[in-house]
């Protein structure tokens, strides 16, 4: 990838970030763990370029969350990136009596 463009992990990363706060809005008190994260690179990003990412919450249970998040260039509008974050919430065990 040219040095001029944004590394795919940058946006890999965005994605992780951006499902785990679209979740937290949902319950602040559910960061989760992730189960699954993929990452569609549609158009490259250039350095320096402006853009906007969307988190949205598709759907949000008692043990697992999932998200969808879409990566736009701020001037043109167009799609650069669509991620999924799945996320699980894992219960607390009560201690045992061990």
């Amino acid at each position: 990838m040219s040095s001029v463009h944004a590394a795919a992990g940058a946006t890999a990363t965005l994605v992780d970030v951006m499902g785990t706060l679209a979740l937290l809005s949902v319950d602040t008190s559910k960061p989760g763990v992730s189960l699954e994260i993929n990452t569609s690179y549609i158009a490259g990003v250039k350095m320096g370029s402006k853009i906007i990412a969307e988190g949205k919450v598709l759907a949000a249970y008692r043990t697992i969350g999932f998200t969808e998040i879409t990566i736009r260039d701020a001037d043109s509008g167009r799609l650069m990136a669509t991620g999924r974050h799945t996320k699980a919430f894992p219960q607390k065990r009560p201690p045992s009596n061990a």
